[in-house]
């Protein structure tokens, strides 16, 4: 479903899975892309941190059983409860996340 992206048998560390992600990214596009036009998107701290420890925006969504608080507390650039209200979601990236095109 998806051409590129990061996956578990990438690597063990979540971090690297990010960077590989990124590469192959790049690779499909034809050039470098900056860290802060990167998102991770994720339902754990763990994910916030891996996306932070890139220099990668970050997207917290409270899908994965994770406490609200424990979830807003890893400081994601964005949260949201769930994906359910689509309309809402990409207003607030559009606003927030201005990607070069």
């Amino acid at each position: 479903y998806f051409p590129d992206g990061g996956y578990g048998s990438d690597h063990e560390e979540r971090p690297a899975i990010a960077a590989i992600a990124r590469r192959k990214f790049e690779a499909r596009l034809g050039h470098d892309l900056a860290p802060e036009n990167v998102m991770v998107i994720g339902d754990t701290v763990h994910d916030v941190t891996c996306g932070r420890e890139n220099g990668f925006r970050t997207l917290a969504v409270g899908t994965g059983g994770v406490a609200e608080s424990t979830l807003r507390g890893a400081a994601a650039d964005f949260y949201f409860d769930d994906f359910s209200d689509v309309e809402r979601v990409l207003r607030q990236l559009e606003t927030g996340f201005a990607l070069p095109l």
